[in-house]
């Protein structure tokens, strides 16, 4: 929204600024980084057994896939 908003201030003649593109939560993205993980699909007990894998409790998984 910002990128529209600042690029439609220049084409009206106005200022324009640098507006800070991509993610901020990592500088690294690999593809073997996402094996394995659970399936919206997958029996609770695969789904527990993957967020364990990962280094995650029941608590997280209830969080995150909202089970």
């Amino acid at each position: 929204m910002v990128v529209n908003y600042s690029y439609n201030i220049l084409q009206t003649g106005g200022r324009s600024w640098q507006v800070p593109l991509g993610r901020r939560d990592g500088l690294v993205s690999q593809a073997s980084d996402t094996a394995n993980l659970p399936a919206f699909n997958d029996p609770m007990s695969v789904q527990i057994s993957k967020f364990a894998d990962k280094g995650l409790n029941t608590q997280d998984l209830v969080t995150l896939v909202g089970k």
